[in-house]
């Protein structure tokens, strides 16, 4: 019998819902330990003359305080803009930790997957928690993050060769 998501999968609100406007965001941690992949779903309102829709992937070596730093990769990344039935991949050519999605997203509503694995973890510096900041818009948009660890390597949507 197959799973439900939520029994092989653990998810957090990681920013939101809340106004993007009201200034940067700091997104709640969550653990890596027992995942090998975190899932960042991140969910924006369509607004009017938005300046910026940037996140920034973080990683931390507590679940409070001690350190953190900006977490660089080159995993792909999918996104629905407006009506879009299916996800987009997309292939990032360098390493990032902030992606500054107003090119591809602009005032429109948006749902954006970001994708960690656990390998891309600082684990020499015991960093084994993620986060997600997001800018400030510019201008009134909703939006909130939500963050899903999974204990398997299958992706959660339809973009597997299985």
């Amino acid at each position: 019998m197959e799973a439900f998501l939520m029994e092989k999968a653990n998810a957090k609100v990681i920013i939101g819902p809340v106004d993007l406007n009201t200034a940067a965001v700091t997104g709640a941690r969550f653990p890596v330990n027992g995942y090998n992949r975190i899932s960042f779903l991140i969910a924006v309102a369509a607004g009017t003359t938005i300046l910026s829709r940037t996140f920034t992937l973080r990683q931390h070596n507590a679940a409070s305080s001690g350190t953190s730093k900006d977490l660089s990769g080159t995993n792909p990344y999918y996104h629905k803009v407006n009506a879009a039935a299916v996800f987009t991949k997309v292939e990032p050519t360098v390493a990032a930790a902030a992606y500054d999605f107003l090119t591809l997203v602009g005032d429109n509503k948006a749902l954006i997957v970001l994708e960690v694995l656990a390998e891309d973890l600082d684990v020499n510096g015991d960093f084994n928690y993620v986060s997600v900041d997001s800018a400030d818009s510019g201008a009134a948009s909703l939006g909130m993050v939500l963050a899903v660890g999974h204990a398997d390597s299958k992706p959660a949507y339809g973009q597997s060769d299985i």
